[in-house]
C-alpha cells in the first residue's frame, strides 16, 4: 500500500487529541488512537485506524465496549476493504465524505491582505469569535465558559500549539480560521475556516489562510493542510491552490449496538 508522505502527514496530525477535555479519554495504541467518553458526541468517541487491523473482530468488540452508544471510525485510505465491510454489518454508515488536500505554504504567502485580522488572546474575543462560529457552523464546537477558558488557555501563550484568527468588517466579526502547529511534522492543520453568509465574495477566506501561512513561515513550517468535505469546502480548497492527496470518511453508529 503506497500512501502519499502528506496525507500521512495530516492523518497523524488528526490523530492527536491534545484538545480533549479531561473528560474524554485517549488511547494510543499501536493500530489506532481512541478517543471515548460518557458524554454521547461523535468527536468524542472515535477511532482512528493507522493500518490494516489484522483481528478485525477482536478489535471491534473492544471498541463496541468503548463505545456502547454513539461511535465513529475515521477512515483514510489506510483502512482495508474488510474493516470497511465489517463496519457496515455493525451497522456504521459511510456519512461524510473528504478529500486530504495540502499545500506549501509559499503558494499563499505572497498574496495581496488589506483585510483587519485579529489573532485571539483575550477572553472577550474569545466569546465573540465562538458567537460567530456557532452562526457559521451551527452547534458543532463545544462552547462552555469552561471550553472557551480551555481554548483561550491553548492559544493565549508565547509559543501556542494552536492559533485563532479572526477577520473583522467595519467594527464586526466575519470571518474566523484556526490552526494547529506540529513541528516534528513540518505540518500546521489548519480548521473551523469560515465566513458569515453576508460578507461571502470578499477575498475573506482567502485572508485568512493567507495569515495562518504566514504564521507557519515565522515557524519555518512548510505545509498546511485540511480535510474539506467533498460536497461542500472541498472545490473551494482546490481552488485557492490546495492539492488533493488522499481521502477520508466518517463511518458512524447513531444508535446502541
Amino acid at each position: 500500500m503506497t500512501i502519499n508522505p502528506r496525507s500521512e502527514m495530516l492523518r497523524r496530525a488528526m490523530s492527536d487529541f491534545w484538545w480533549t477535555p479531561e473528560s474524554v479519554s485517549v488511547l494510543n495504541e499501536e493500530n489506532a488512537t481512541i478517543t471515548h467518553s460518557e458524554r454521547n458526541e461523535f468527536i468524542f468517541n472515535q477511532v482512528i485506524p493507522h493500518g490494516p487491523i489484522s483481528d478485525t473482530e477482536s478489535f471491534f468488540k473492544k471498541i463496541a465496549k468503548l463505545h456502547p452508544n454513539i461511535s465513529r471510525w475515521v477512515c483514510t485510505e489506510l483502512c482495508d476493504l474488510g474493516l470497511l465491510a465489517l463496519l457496515q454489518r455493525k451497522g456504521y454508515k459511510a456519512e461524510d465524505e473528504h478529500g486530504a488536500f495540502v499545500i506549501d505554504v509559499n503558494q499563499l504567502t505572497k498574496r495581496k491582505n488589506g483585510h483587519v485580522i485579529h489573532n485571539v488572546k483575550d477572553m472577550k474575543l474569545m466569546k465573540r469569535m465562538s458567537d460567530m462560529r456557532t452562526e457559521i457552523f451551527g452547534g458543532i464546537f463545544p462552547s462552555s465558559q469552561a471550553q472557551l477558558e480551555l481554548e483561550l488557555r491553548q492559544c493565549a501563550n508565547d509559543n501556542p500549539k494552536v492559533e485563532r484568527f479572526v477577520v473583522e468588517i467595519d467594527g464586526e466579526l466575519a470571518g474566523t480560521g484556526s490552526i494547529t502547529y506540529f513541528e516534528q511534522l513540518n505540518f500546521a492543520f489548519i480548521w473551523a475556516g469560515g465566513v458569515k453568509e453576508k460578507f461571502r465574495g470578499q477575498g475573506l477566506y482567502s485572508s485568512l489562510l493567507q495569515k495562518r501561512a504566514l504564521a507557519c513561515k515565522e515557524r519555518n513550517i512548510q505545509y498546511m493542510g485540511l480535510y474539506a468535505k467533498n460536497k461542500t469546502s472541498a472545490p473551494i480548497v482546490a481552488a485557492q491552490g490546495f492539492e488533493k492527496v488522499g481521502t477520508m470518511i466518517h463511518y458512524e453508529r447513531k444508535e446502541p449496538i
